[in-house]
């Protein structure tokens, strides 16, 4: 099998798929034009990856959990703060990437990132 043939096949299915209600075409399923957008994205970036000789693109990494586990130990520093200004927001910002990334609370919303963070105050 090719890489990403299943997703080649997914994104046919869904491009083809209609939704009814009542006899009526439905258009307004908008996680289907996610499926769609987020499918063709990483075929294209598969595409780019491919003439840099990479072998494979671990789609795993492809979220956006770490940066709502960033978004996440910002509000919590100094205590819950859901819509920090812009000075906090940077202060915190700053702070945390001086003493790199705190962890993430476990009972959040998001798969916890175990990958290291590159120290940028070493090179």
């Amino acid at each position: 099998k090719r890489p990403f043939e299943n997703l080649e096949r997914g994104l046919a299915l869904f491009e083809g798929m209609e939704i009814l209600e009542n006899k009526k075409q439905r258009n307004n399923i908008y996680c289907i034009g996610g499926f769609i957008w987020s499918i063709r994205s990483i075929l294209m970036l598969w595409s780019d990856v491919q003439e840099k000789h990479m072998k494979f693109l671990l789609t795993s990494f492809l979220n956006q959990d770490c940066l709502e586990n960033l978004f996440s130990v910002i509000r919590n520093r100094g205590g819950y703060n859901p819509t920090p200004t812009v000075k906090q927001f940077r202060t915190s910002l700053q702070h945390n990437m001086k003493i790199r990334l705190q962890m993430a609370v476990e009972n959040g919303n998001c798969e916890i990132d175990t990958t290291e963070v590159l120290d940028l105050f070493e090179v």
